[in-house]
């Protein structure tokens, strides 16, 4: 039944929620004052069948907020993060162990500068990461998990569940593949 079945954004629900997770980045970073609004492109693979997320991103025009952190999904794993000034290069990116707001939903990245504890602020990135999360086909089996699924994404039967409350409430379409945060 789910054969072969590689959504990359056709089911309706899929639609929706990229449109939202896109549109967060789009208009979502007018909170920090940018005189340009980052350009956010790339491709986005989701396969409900084997429950993965595979991303290619690139974001231009950025303007990073002064120790700002890049916050991804606990499930999700970075492959490289890429900077073109001007010729593509590989960089090193750290965890933030000290920020306030770390959860278990969530890890904070920053790439680090030349000098020690300061933080680079390109301009532009690119994104290349990769998850693996629960695939639900049937969710009134007595073997289904029974706790929350707060913080997590989940694929149930055909849809994409990304949500911060309960999967047994209302669905709030708040978690982000990635996310930019300011510590301060």
């Amino acid at each position: 039944m789910y054969a072969g079945m590689l959504a990359v954004i056709k089911l309706n629900i899929m639609k929706i929620k990229i449109l939202f997770i896109v549109s967060y980045f789009l208009f979502g970073n007018s909170i920090f004052a940018q005189d340009k609004i980052p350009l956010l492109s790339g491709i986005v693979k989701i396969s409900v069948e084997n429950g993965t997320i595979e991303c290619d991103l690139k974001i231009t025009d950025l303007e990073l907020p002064k120790d700002y952190i890049i916050r991804l999904n606990k499930g999700l794993n970075i492959l490289n993060i890429e900077i073109k000034n001007p010729d593509p290069f590989i960089v090193v990116y750290n965890r933030d162990f000290t920020e306030s707001i770390q959860t278990d939903e969530t890890v904070g990245y920053y790439i680090p500068a030349n000098n020690e504890g300061e933080k680079f602020y390109p301009d532009n990135l690119r994104f290349r990461y990769f998850g693996k999360f629960p695939v639900v086909l049937d969710t009134i089996a007595t073997n289904m998990q029974k706790e929350d699924w707060r913080g997590n994404l989940a694929f149930v039967e055909k849809t994409l569940e990304l949500t911060v409350c309960s999967r047994h409430g209302t669905l709030q379409y708040t978690t982000l593949l990635i996310s930019f945060n300011s510590t301060s």
